[in-house]
């Protein structure tokens, strides 16, 4: 079972290059790191995605060949805007309770609530 918990992304990625790094400079692979100062901390499981990124590094390694070349390591912060719509028929909450409100409608479609919590700041919203 994944243990999540607060932690830093790009922390993570330096661990998981420090995995990989001799096998990358076996296979003359340079490695570019672009890493954003102000991404803040993920909920995630650390040692998943630390592997996450092993392998990615591993399979990027390993497609650019016998001459080497260049992978580029990057983290940026970026808001995405939906994309597209999707009905929602149900919703719950870990304790399998309903975030679906029947009641409130937007767009003549029920509502549910969502709390995001961005830099420290919770809101709760009726998406």
């Amino acid at each position: 079972m994944p243990k999540k918990s607060e932690a830093d992304i790009n922390e993570i990625a330096n661990r998981a290059l420090a995995v990989v790094e001799n096998q990358l400079s076996l296979h003359h692979v340079k490695l570019v790191k672009e890493f954003a100062r102000d991404v803040p901390k993920v909920t995630v499981d650390a040692n998943q995605m630390q592997q996450v990124f092993i392998n990615l590094m591993v399979n990027a390694s390993d497609a650019i060949g016998p001459e080497g070349g260049t992978i580029t390591l990057s983290s940026s912060l970026l808001s995405l805007s939906p994309i597209g719509i999707t009905q929602i028929k149900k919703a719950q909450c870990p304790k399998r309770h309903s975030l679906m409100y029947p009641d409130v409608r937007i767009d003549g479609k029920p509502s549910i609530r969502v709390k995001a919590k961005s830099n420290g700041n919770e809101r709760i919203c009726l998406s």
